[in-house]
């Protein structure tokens, strides 16, 4: 299927989901910081990245430090965040997920499934009744 950069802070719930993923055939790295997550870019390119709340470099600062150093808004990202994308940077985004936290795995398979089916750049709700999970340019 997909190769997935996770970065999530906490290892527990890192291996309940990379090993949730890889059952849904998924190849899965994991990152425990957004720094990690930073420098695990600069040598591949995964396919998607699920992104956590993370208590130093925040999904806001990871995207924002990501595409200037890349100079790319190609790369799909999800991030898992109990504010929504009010914390989330302005401006050109590229294709940007959004899922609330806590989570359910179902739905995040669900939601990275959308959002590699989806040429980069398309915007809309994954469900029209789900307001906690969002596509935002």
């Amino acid at each position: 299927m997909a190769q997935v950069l996770l970065v999530e802070n906490d290892s527990v719930i890192a291996e309940i989901v990379a090993d949730e993923l890889a059952l849904g055939g998924h190849m899965v790295d994991v990152a425990r910081t957004g720094f990690q997550a930073l420098s695990k870019l600069r040598t591949r390119r995964p396919d998607i990245v699920v992104l956590d709340s993370l208590p130093v470099c925040d999904a806001s600062a990871f995207i924002e430090l990501y595409r200037e150093a890349s100079g790319s808004d190609e790369l799909p990202i999800i991030a898992m965040t109990a504010n929504g994308p009010k914390r989330l940077p302005s401006g050109s985004l590229g294709t940007l997920w959004f899922t609330a936290a806590p989570f359910d795995i179902d739905d995040l398979t669900r939601v990275i499934d959308d959002a590699l089916s989806r040429p980069s750049g398309t915007t809309r709700h994954v469900r029209e009744d789900d307001e906690s999970v969002t596509q935002i340019i």
